[in-house]
């Protein structure tokens, strides 16, 4: 008797794969598919679509135009610190350029005054450039006589699409 129970043993490497192997294989497959088609999917290269924004903007016929970097003391306690920012004016056009020009003077010194209170500590940090930014795109705007919308108005950038400036721009912000 000890030779039937060795009998089973033998044929058990002759035997063909379980079917648990190959469902644990099918599965694996399965899967390492669906992680692929899910990269695939979720996972898209950026600048595929245009937000809407973009698509309003044709950029052949901006135009940038570079000021003259301002110097100015900061309004930090003592007086000792001041910028030099180096200041470029994204325009809608080219035809709205010598609109611009014929304002510059008053818009440099809009630019100036909203300088003059600012901190160094303002200019230093990335939310401050983009806050100046911002205020100088108001401030240019409003040397055509466009005055901003409040916030909390259901279409804030409405006022801004009649500016000749489209963006801020800096070239240049040393702080010293």
């Amino acid at each position: 008797m000890p030779d039937a129970k060795e009998k089973p043993s033998e044929e058990a490497p002759g035997k063909p794969p379980s079917r648990r192997l190959l469902w644990l294989m099918l599965a694996l497959v399965g899967l390492g598919l669906a992680g692929g088609a899910g990269w695939f999917f979720y996972v898209k290269p950026k600048g595929e679509k245009l937000e809407p924004a973009q698509e309003l903007k044709p950029a052949s016929s901006t135009v940038y135009l570079p000021l003259e970097p301002v110097v100015i003391n900061l309004g930090d306690d003592g007086g000792g610190r001041f910028a030099q920012v180096g200041i470029t004016f994204q325009i809608r056009n080219a035809k709205l350029v010598e609109d611009v020009k014929k304002v510059l003077p008053s818009i440099r010194n809009r630019i100036l005054i909203s300088l003059s209170e600012r901190k160094a500590q303002d200019l230093l940090t990335k939310d401050g450039k983009e806050r100046l930014a911002a205020d100088i795109l108001v401030e240019a705007g409003r040397a055509f006589g466009i005055e901003p919308v409040p916030e909390k108005a259901a279409v804030p950038a409405l006022s801004q699409a009649a500016n000749p400036v489209i963006q801020v721009l800096f070239s240049s912000l040393i702080i010293q």
